[in-house]
């Protein structure tokens, strides 16, 4: 199914505000999530040739704020930080370099339309923050 995006990348059809993640499922490079809205309608959105993904304090009852996806748009490295944490401050200056290049490459590969940075903030429970190829919504 086609869904919607604001001008800054914030989902708002189907719109998951105070709704909830049911679930996640994990197989090879395919992530899918169970997703409820306020007034009980199901979906599942998949993210395909998932490069990176992270989900934290996932809980009974993870309320949803907002979901954000962003493409062909210039992002900052400190939201590609829950993906990839940088070396040590006490590590040696090339680990910095090599964990620069390779942030900017990330971030060169959303400009440019390759990757999509997929972010699940909530106001309770999982957050959720990944790096994919496609984004999918499915009832």
């Amino acid at each position: 199914m086609d869904y919607h995006l604001d001008e800054l990348g914030f989902l708002q059809n189907p719109w998951f505000h105070d709704g909830g993640l049911t679930g996640i499922t994990v197989e090879d490079d395919v992530v899918k999530l169970g997703l409820k809205m306020v007034d009980g309608q199901q979906f599942s959105l998949t993210l395909s040739d998932t490069v990176a993904f992270v989900a934290t304090d996932f809980q009974l009852g993870n309320i949803i704020f907002d979901i954000r996806l962003s493409k062909c748009t210039d992002i900052t490295q400190d939201r590609l930080s829950a993906l990839y944490p940088s070396p040590h401050q006490s590590a040696a200056e090339r680990f910095h370099d090599a964990y620069g290049k390779a942030i900017d490459e990330k971030r060169a590969e959303i400009l440019i339309g390759k990757l999509t940075l997929f972010e699940l903030t909530s106001s309770y429970g999982c957050e959720i923050v990944a790096l994919c190829r496609e984004v999918s919504v499915s009832r």
